[in-house]
């Protein structure tokens, strides 16, 4: 063997070449997600409100959240809300910031057995709230996206500026262009 390759080394060293040419093709093909999404059968929706309200009113507005989806969306079995930061402040939230779970039951038991489905139905019942922006994901896909970006999502938009009415204008446009975006 030792013998063919001394022989014929430069094709040898030619495929070797190629091989590794095409692998790296190969390699700018691929998706350049490190982890990929996996359904963890439950979800999370973020829910924030207007920084400056009270503890009170941020509990009325969850629980009308909270009763809404309980009513509109038959699939979700119980919900499980935290508003606010813990006693220790390892996951540093304001009032106006509560992480609503959602254990959601058999999908035997949901009118389509599909996760965008129950998960439009969801962002339907919401988009009739007002006072509340909300995003989705679930439980171990957030933690992992905080300590992999510090941001609590999947995406995340610094606008930067000392004109609050112009920074508020092109925020509401970044997120009309987001939402019509389809990410392909």
């Amino acid at each position: 063997m030792l013998k063919f390759a001394l022989r014929f080394s430069k094709i040898i060293v030619l495929i070797v070449l190629l091989l590794f040419g095409y692998s790296i093709y190969l390699a700018s093909k691929t998706g350049k997600t490190f982890m990929p999404t996996m359904d963890e059968g439950n979800i999370i929706i973020g829910i924030e409100m207007i920084p400056s309200i009270s503890l009170e009113e941020s509990r009325e507005l969850n629980l009308k959240v909270q009763k809404k989806l309980l009513k509109d969306v038959p699939e979700i079995e119980e919900i499980v809300a935290r508003t606010g930061s813990d006693e220790l402040g390892l996951d540093p939230m304001g009032l106006n910031d509560t992480d609503t779970f959602l254990v959601l039951k058999p999908k035997e038991e949901w009118r389509e057995p599909s996760k965008e489905f129950v998960i439009e139905k969801i962002r339907e019942s919401l988009d009739e709230m007002v006072g509340i922006e909300f995003s989705f994901t679930q439980p171990i896909e957030m933690r992992v996206s905080e300590m992999l970006t510090g941001v609590r999502g999947d995406l995340a938009i610094d606008i930067f500026g000392t004109d609050n009415k112009k920074l508020e204008e092109i925020a509401q446009q970044d997120k009309i262009n987001l939402r019509e975006d389809k990410g392909e």
